[in-house]
């Protein structure tokens, strides 16, 4: 966990530079990005670097989210930036990228993401500055 540093969050404009939560298969998880670009998948209980997704991104990550999936019992993790205005969505099982929205706003300032749920479907909520969109997902 040496790469959790201030130095490695300072930078960026979302406190969301990690996620911590407990998987479906009882790992718990801290799921955090460094300034090399990569996300880092680490074991709380065990103290150790489960994964890592090299050049996640082609900028600096400033947002990242952990989302279950009820129904498929899938997990997945969203990140997004916001220098570059893009978003990926991973699948948590095999790091798999399922989703990738490239300049989502040209003006730029992509604040944050969710997920929401809404009558059974799936929506990515974005907050751009002064803009909110919906895409809809999964």
């Amino acid at each position: 966990m040496n790469e959790l540093t201030v130095d490695s969050y300072s930078e960026h404009y979302s406190v969301n530079k990690f996620s911590v939560f407990k998987s479906y298969n009882n790992i718990f998880y801290l799921v955090y990005s460094t300034k090399n670009k990569s996300i880092i998948f680490h074991d709380l209980i065990n103290n150790k670097k489960i994964s890592e997704i090299k050049n996640a991104h082609s900028n600096d990550i400033s947002y990242l989210l952990h989302f279950l999936h009820e129904i498929n019992k899938k997990e997945y993790i969203l990140s997004c930036l916001y220098k570059d205005n893009n978003l990926k969505l991973w699948d948590l099982n095999n790091l798999e990228n399922l989703l990738c929205l490239i300049n989502i706003n040209s003006q730029g300032g992509l604040k944050s993401a969710c997920i929401l749920k809404d009558n059974g479907q799936n929506y990515i909520i974005l907050v751009i500055v002064n803009i909110l969109m919906k895409y809809l997902i999964l």
